[in-house]
């Protein structure tokens, strides 16, 4: 102990003498350790250079703002990362410092003792205040508790290889086009479908789709800049607003602010929308009431999209569908926890709920994602392969960094584009094709998730729709019509925005990325022959993009992407669970689930999360991200035992206190007489419950202006034990969504409970709209719309049937019924809680309900055989930092315990 005292004192006395060496007529230096090739830059330059670069960028103040509120002030955030960056370029200037020493020795200055730490918000500034904890934090900080800020919210993006920029500080990868063909050029010509500073994109004079419009230019807004860790100098980087880690944060939100947003406040509940709960539905999502015009395209000031977790929910509709499906999950299991642990209050329901989440999350992905993806080549070589019993695990590497990474980020984990369909279709119960509706219409628009029993038809439309093939080809629905405003006729184009994003990052090009992965270097076109096909528009293999070449790479066998792409997503999924000490896997620490509890966990497969919280799915694959075979894939019953449900017993716990009775308790138990028993609240999950228990009414959405009468639903609500349901379909009103799951568009048709829904102006061509100019009128909640149930049903004499003629083209669908075993054109009814007689809903005649739908014929270069020698699957992109789209393919399945 005394030698190590006076080694520390030996080298607190050199890095005295060290830093009083450096000074020089400017003043003492910055350094962060005394060393031969340690900077020696004045603090009188640094902070010249920094009051500099704020006059230029007009930031007077010190930014101050709540560290759970960051993501609302982006806009300060990129400011001061932009002065940064320009304090990098005065002092490299001055100092004439090499591109290499500002990429490796600039970071490293200390600036403690300069102005920019009096600017340095505090959520940027290093606290090793960690402690080891339960349950995660929301913004992924203190994971490691050594380095604290690692895979955290709010951190620059890592790189596998240091940028490409040409001024090494700021400039994107040739920002003047002298070698490097326009985005737009590449996206028309090698990626067409033949099968807070704003730049632009070019678009040349002769292009075949944008110049018939009189555009030349598509705006392109640069990423947030970065700040690094105690507000370091270095070069420009992009902000990670969100963590890095795979912990349901497109469920819970990254920061304090919005996941409180996201809560009741009772039992651990997450809030939603009981919009259909009349109609024996599950709930919704919340609307978006805040900031409503942030990423949705709202027809009219009436509409409003969906809030979750992340703010990209409303991107597609199935992506919206599928944060429903989670939010629905989460209540599920909060509510059994809350009844299985009486003792456990409103916090412990939430956070034990949140963990279980989290780890369904990371197994589904490392169990039935990544197989898929990757093949089971690159699964094996990177170690990434998830036991399939309840075993434990000890690969926790507290010196990985799991921050995502530029090449992941902006490129490789964008390999979904190219498996983006043109229609994207919905499915009934029975399987059967109902209709579909193009892509474009749905970005941003999740409308049709307010029509009872859509939920349902979209997932299963996904669980049976064809996937598009992996190759460089990209539907024009999102490279030419990608945001499109309701009243233009053209879009963006979401190729080129790849392919400028990474030019912005400066991320360097395929063949570098290529070498870094130990794959055969590339020097002449005749290297990339039996790697991709020949058709180019650069000047050099060299100057290929990494998403561009990418995509377009031969995929593995075995796998979905090609080797390059390949290589970087499983580096970064091999640094997400050997970084992550919260990993659903690890043992012997606090946040470890028991053997028993790993072992439910395990059991779980994304196709019981969809049996669980669709409405009324029966049957379903086993594994859902694969077209269902009878032999290899079959469709089995949910109520079976093929699918086993998670048995939250084992999460039950015993109550260490008994709480006296005049306690308040946030929990569903009570006391009578000394005993402590059950309370049966009247309270369902589906319900929208307040902050002081009172059962709210929903707001009103006028995209169909819904007439919600003042109802007291804690009267209306029997308590529990459940009452089954009338299994006669014609007499139970909670059965009058089916017609609408297995006849298409024709639900409509049905007054529900005498609410009748004005159809938005933005329905699919096959449904009848109203005209805009007839309504005009705001309807307030308290004086409801003609046909809301006081004035009469008049709307729906103005309501006709669409022809089923204009959606019955192609060849026919046939199902083996007993091998697949779907259900009946009519399924049984749905047990639920009956609430009270309502009115027996309108039955169309049924001579106007088809039997049998066809499917439209897939246009034959986009169509892929089922069982090529190189198995073709789907990806989901549920649990991505950038989600794309769930598509599914047949796949050979190597184990089926349960068969022969």
């Amino acid at each position: 102990m005394v030698y190590m005292g006076c080694q520390s004192a030996l080298f607190v006395l050199m890095l005295y003498i060290q830093f009083w060496t450096n000074v020089g007529a400017s003043g003492p230096c910055a350094l962060l350790e005394p060393r031969a090739d340690a900077l020696c830059i004045p603090l009188a330059s640094i902070n010249r250079a920094f009051r500099d670069a704020r006059q230029y960028f007009g930031l007077k103040y010190p930014i101050s703002f709540p560290p759970h509120k960051t993501q609302h002030h982006l806009d300060e955030v990129d400011r001061l990362g932009m002065v940064l960056t320009q304090t990098t370029k005065y002092i490299a200037k001055e100092f004439e410092i090499s591109q290499e020493h500002i990429e490796k020795l600039l970071p490293e200055l200390d600036l403690e003792l300069t102005d920019v730490w009096s600017f340095c918000p505090l959520q940027f500034r290093n606290r090793k205040d960690c402690k080891l904890s339960i349950y995660r934090e929301l913004n992924g900080r203190c994971n490691n508790l050594n380095f604290p800020e690692w895979g955290s919210t709010f951190t620059p993006f890592r790189y596998l290889i240091p940028a490409d920029r040409p001024d090494g500080i700021e400039y994107p990868k040739d920002p003047d086009a002298t070698y490097l063909p326009p985005a737009r050029i590449v996206s028309s010509k090698m990626h067409r479908d033949n099968v807070v500073h704003d730049h632009t994109v070019t678009i040349a004079n002769h292009d075949e789709f944008y110049y018939g419009h009189h555009q030349h230019c598509m705006n392109f807004a640069r990423s947030v800049s970065g700040v690094r860790p105690n507000c370091r100098l270095g070069p420009r980087t992009a902000l990670n607003s969100i963590s890095s880690f795979l912990d349901a944060n497109f469920v819970y939100g990254s920061e304090e602010y919005l996941s409180t947003k996201l809560r009741t406040g009772k039992y651990g509940m997450l809030d939603s929308l009981p919009e259909f709960h009349k109609i024996g539905l599950k709930n919704l999502l919340p609307l978006k009431l805040d900031h409503p015009d942030e990423g949705c395209i709202r027809p009219n000031e009436h509409v409003y999209c969906f809030l979750a977790g992340d703010h990209r929910v409303n991107e597609q509709l199935v992506l919206t569908v599928l944060h429903t499906v989670f939010m629905r999950e989460h209540n599920r299991i909060a509510w059994q926890l809350a009844k299985i642990n009486l003792h456990w209050d409103d916090e412990r329901l939430f956070q034990e709920t949140r963990r279980i989440v989290i780890a369904i999350t990371q197994h589904i992905t490392y169990e039935e994602f990544l197989p898929m993806v990757l093949g089971k080549r690159l699964l094996n070589e990177f170690q990434i392969s998830v036991d399939k019993e309840g075993k434990f695990w000890n690969g926790y590497d507290p010196n990985l960094d799991p921050s995502a990474t530029e090449g992941f980020i902006t490129a490789a984990f964008r390999f979904g584009h190219s498996l983006l369909p043109h229609r994207i279709e919905r499915w009934s119960v029975a399987h059967k094709f109902i209709d579909s509706k193009e892509l474009s219409r749905l970005i941003r628009q999740p409308f049709d998730i307010l029509k009872p029993g859509y939920v349902d038809t979209y997932l299963l439309g996904m669980v049976n729709q064809l996937a598009q093939a992996m190759d460089e080809g990209v539907t024009e629905q999102v490279t030419t019509l990608l945001f499109k405003k309701p009243h233009k006729h053209f879009g963006m184009d979401l190729a080129a925005i790849n392919i400028q994003r990474g030019r912005d990052h400066a991320i360097r090009g395929y063949t570098e990325y290529r070498k870094m992965c130990g794959l055969s270097t590339v020097q002449h076109w005749e290297d990339l022959v039996g790697i991709m096909r020949n058709d180019t528009v650069a000047m050099a293999p060299q100057d290929i993009d990494l998403w561009s070449g990418g995509v377009s790479e031969i995929p593995i066998h075995g796998s979905l992407v090609g080797p390059t792409f390949g290589c970087i997503i499983a580096k970064q999924f091999q640094a997400l669970r050997y970084g992550d000490r919260h990993w659903y896997e690890v043992p012997n620490l606090p946040s470890s689930f028991t053997s028993e509890q790993l072992e439910e966990i395990k059991k779980i497969k994304l196709s019981r999360l969809l049996c669980d919280n669709g409405d009324y799915i029966k049957t379903i694959q086993v594994y859902a991200m694969v077209l269902a075979d009878p032999h290899r894939n079959p469709r089995v019953p949910c109520q079976g035992h093929v699918l086993p449900r998670i048995d939250l017993s084992k999460w039950h716990e015993s109550n260490p206190h008994q709480k006296e009775p005049h306690q308040k308790h946030n929990s569903i138990y009570k006391h009578s007489e000394g005993y402590t028993t059950l309370h049966a609240p009247k309270f369902d999950p589906n319900y929208l419950q307040g902050p002081h228990g009172e059962y709210q009414q929903p707001p009103l959405n006028s995209a169909y202006n819904l007439s919600h009468e003042t109802t007291n639903y804690a009267e209306n609500t029997p308590s529990y034990p459940e009452v089954e349901a009338n299994n006669d379909i014609e007499d139970d009103p909670k059965n009058a969504y089916l017609v609408l799951l297995d006849s298409s568009n024709r639900g409509r048709d049905i007054p529900l409970n005498d609410v009748i829904r004005q159809e938005h102006i933005y329905d699919n061509d096959h449904q009848t709209r109203f005209e805009e100019q007839n309504y005009q009128t705001t309807f307030e909640p308290n004086h409801p719309p003609p046909g809301s149930g006081q004035n009469g049903p008049e709307i729906l004499e103005n309501l006709e049937a669409p022809p089923v003629d204009d959606y019955i083209e192609g060849e026919e669908e046939e199902y083996d019924h007993e091998n697949q075993q779907s259900p009946p054109q009519f399924p049984q009814p749905l047990s639920n809680t009956y609430r009270q007689p309502e009115p027996e809903p309108y039955l169309p005649p049924p001579s106007r309900m088809p039997q049998h739908f066809n499917r439209p014929v897939l246009p034959k270069q986009r169509r892929v055989n089922p069982f090529p020698d190189s198995p073709f699957p789907g990806m989901g992109g549920i649990f991505s930092p950038n989600p794309g789209y769930l598509v599914k393919q047949r796949f050979s399945i190597p184990r089926f315990p349960f068969i022969g």
